[in-house]
């Protein structure tokens, strides 16, 4: 989850070719097994990132290993890892549309408790519907 400014760096970082090996770690790791869900920023727009052969591949797997919603993000946004690692983003007071730093957390009852919060907004999400993000 990304605030807006972070969210439209991350779909430009994402359009530039030397940067699709993310979403092909994303693609491995599905064909691995692994349940990826992702919260995207509603205020922006991904849909050029469709186009993209990986992310078709990506968008194949949608409503099994892969899943996908939109939503308004918290004012700290965060990723859980696992069961212990997660990541704070911490926004720059001056200017909050900035990342200031990420930190790594190690702390299972923090894991946990963010793992609450993405699902209670998980669950207010509005679900991906065929023209991504």
């Amino acid at each position: 989850m990304a605030p807006k400014m972070n969210s439209e760096r991350l779909k430009q970082d994402l359009m530039k070719e030397c940067h699709a090996g993310i979403l092909k770690a994303l693609y491995e790791a599905i064909k691995r097994g692994v349940d990826i869900k992702i919260i995207l920023n509603k205020d922006v727009d991904f849909s050029l990132l469709e186009e993209y052969p990986i992310v078709k591949q990506l968008l194949e797997h949608m409503g099994d290993k892969f899943n996908c919603r939109f939503a308004a993000i918290p004012a700290t946004p965060f990723d859980i890892i696992d069961s212990e690692n997660v990541l704070l983003q911490m926004l720059n007071l001056i200017n909050p549309e900035e990342l200031f730093a990420v930190v790594n957390i190690r702390d299972t009852k923090l894991a946990e408790e963010l793992r609450k919060k993405f699902f209670t907004i998980w669950e207010k999400a509005e679900p991906y519907s065929g023209n991504c993000c």
